[in-house]
């Protein structure tokens, strides 16, 4: 597995404190344990896990969809210095030989 993106998970816990900070500047503590309402957590969550399995091909793409989550948080193993010359090598392409020519090359590409 990769590394970690640090920022991701930063910024997630960040949101999650500023809504808990807005909540209890409202009301304290109490208003903190008001909002956190279970039941309401499991007709969102639940619901919306299950209206994506609903809509889903197959139990197999949403299994692997959910599993696609944790990639947010994984950083990737690319250089952007590999993708701007790409990305250069292919504008050189499409500006010489037309947008066709790329159809051969961009099916080669990982």
């Amino acid at each position: 597995m990769g590394k970690i993106n640090k920022a991701g998970i930063i910024g997630l816990f960040l949101c999650l404190v500023a809504v808990l900070f807005g909540v209890w500047t409202n009301g304290g503590i109490a208003a903190i344990l008001n909002y956190l309402n279970i039941p309401s957590l499991v007709v969102t969550l639940g619901g919306s896990m299950f209206a994506v399995l609903a809509t889903a091909d197959s139990f197999k793409d949403y299994v692997e969809g959910l599993k696609s989550i944790f990639y947010a948080y994984k950083k990737p193993d690319v250089s952007v210095a590999y993708i701007s010359e790409e990305i250069a090598k292919i504008s050189d392409m499409a500006r010489k030989e037309g947008l066709l020519a790329l159809d051969e090359y961009v099916s080669n590409l990982e």
